[in-house]
Order: C-alpha cells, then sequence, then structure tokens
C-alpha cells in the first residue's frame, strides 16, 4: 500500500514516520527540506521523501511524480488557525495539495488535525467539496507519550515549582491517545470503503481530567509532588505569569494551551475510540 503525505514537520507527522511505516505500507513524503526533517529525527525513517514546498506550488511547473497511491494524508501544519494569517497558510497549502493529489490521480485525502480545529472544519469541507475530493476529516484528542507537544510542554513546566495551569472552565476533561495507536488504526481502516466524506473524532479509552494527565508526567518527568499546579482562568494572566514567574515562552506551548481553551462539544461528529489504555502504559510512550 501506498500513501502520499503532507504535513511532516508537525508533531503528527513525525509520528507517521515513525508508526504508519512498515513494510507492507510505504510511505511518499512531500517535505520542504529532507535533510533539516531527518536532522531532527532520533530514528530511521523507511519512508520516501521529496523536497516540495506546497505554500509556493506552481501548478504549471511541477515535475514531481510519485508512484500511484491508495490514498493521501494531510497533517495540520499550524496551530495558529485561530490567526488569520495562520489560517489562510493552512487552506493555501491544502488546496495546493488537494490539485498535486488529483495530478497523480488520487481523489482520496484524509485531513488529520485537533479537537480545537472544529471551528474551522467549514473551511476545509468546503475546500474538498470545491475539488469534488472524497475525504475524511479527522480531529484527534489530545495526544500524549515521546515526541508529543503535551509532553514537550511538560518537560520544560516541570523544571519550575510552580506550573500556572491556564483553565478556562472548571473541568476540562481529555481522552488522551497515543500516536502509535492512532496510526495503527489509520492503516487499519480501508479509506476506500468507510469514512467518505465524513467528520471523526479519534479519542482515547480512558477519561481524565487535564490535572490528572499533569500529575502523571510530574511522576514520569520529576519527583512526585515536586511542584504546585495553580489553576488560571484568564489566558493573558496565565502567559504573564508563565513568561516572567517561571521563564517560560507563550510559543513553547502554545499548541497546548489551544488544545485546553478551544474545546467544544462534538455535536453530529462520530467517535472513535483507540482500543488500548494509554495511561497504563505511559511511561513506555
Amino acid at each position: 500500500m501506498n500513501i502520499l503525505v503532507c504535513g511532516l514537520n508537525s508533531y503528527l507527522g513525525k509520528a507517521c514516520l515513525q508508526h504508519l511505516a512498515s513494510e507492507e505500507t510505504h510511505i511518499h513524503g512531500i517535505i520542504r527540506d529532507q535533510s533539516l526533517l531527518k536532522s531532527k529525527l532520533n530514528f530511521q525513517t523507511k519512508a520516501h521523501l521529496y523536497d516540495f514546498d506546497f505554500v509556493r506550488y506552481n501548478t504549471n511547473g511541477i515535475e514531481l511524480q510519485i508512484p500511484q497511491v491508495d490514498f493521501a494524508i494531510y497533517f495540520t501544519q499550524t496551530p495558529e488557525l485561530n490567526d488569520v494569517v495562520g489560517a489562510n497558510y493552512e487552506l493555501l497549502s491544502i488546496r495546493n495539495y488537494i490539485q498535486f493529489c488529483l495530478r497523480n490521480n488520487c481523489r482520496r485525502i484524509v485531513y488529520l488535525g485537533t479537537l480545537y480545529d472544529k471551528k474551522h472544519v467549514n473551511a476545509i469541507q468546503t475546500l474538498f467539496c470545491e475539488f469534488n475530493i472524497h475525504y475524511t476529516i479527522i480531529l484527534k484528542d489530545i495526544a500524549i507519550g515521546s515526541g508529543t507537544s503535551f509532553e514537550n510542554f511538560m518537560s520544560k513546566m516541570v523544571k519550575h515549582k510552580y506550573i500556572y495551569l491556564y483553565k478556562p472552565i472548571k473541568k476540562i476533561i481529555l481522552y488522551p491517545i497515543s500516536f502509535k495507536d492512532l496510526m495503527e488504526w489509520i492503516r487499519a481502516v480501508d479509506w476506500k470503503k468507510y469514512y467518505i466524506n465524513e467528520i471523526i473524532a479519534f479519542r482515547g479509552s480512558s477519561k481524565m481530567e487535564i490535572e490528572d494527565v499533569m500529575q502523571l508526567y510530574q511522576q514520569k518527568l520529576s519527583y512526585p509532588k515536586a511542584h504546585s499546579i495553580i489553576p488560571i482562568s484568564n489566558r493573558f494572566v496565565a502567559k504573564f505569569l508563565n513568561k516572567y514567574i517561571s521563564g517560560v515562552s507563550y510559543e513553547q506551548y502554545i499548541e497546548y494551551i489551544n488544545e485546553i481553551s478551544d474545546r467544544e462539544e462534538l455535536d453530529n461528529i462520530k467517535t472513535v475510540y483507540a482500543e488500548s489504555n494509554v495511561l497504563c502504559t505511559i511511561d513506555q510512550l
């Protein structure tokens, strides 16, 4: 099976290279600079990589050729879809990727983003419908484990005695997933038959509050109870305290902030739950 992939610089893209590729599954990845990507990986990839920038894509001048693929995957490339510039960048990249897929006789695309992308789904759907593409939009719950933005966030925060947790509502409920479970599910699905023109929420099997997940990471990354978690309901106050008290810049945890602050109820969206309990194996993630 051949899969075309775009968005390899993201956490999800790197997880794809590690967990989706196999002897039977061949990844053909489009990347702006494959040498730079490989220098950031802590594993060897078997993926076939091609240097190309879809934001600068010219439909008349491209010469890149790939084998016939079974379906294509687009991993969201920016955590700043709330920003006009970030949203336009993403939509331009998707549009050019769709055109590239069509030129290579591929009309099946799986878009993979996060739950906080829900408010932007209509614009993405409209783009797929414009080109009459068979699509699936997967919105994952927060991922934990090695290589995730959440672990990156926690590894920085536990260096300080106080962790200022941005918490805009009383309870933040998560269904954490592992990248491995997500990629194994993607590999197992027959995308030519299932979830065509649907939006899917992919969640873990364990329901937890945000503080409980953070406590698990405190135990994994440091001595238990070495830090105090202080909930902050105001985003700007949390940014100020983390930056000027803890010395953690906003850019270091922006994706986590978006994951938490912009979560919405998933009305009229089909939910798929991972089979394994990711929290039982957090130390191995």
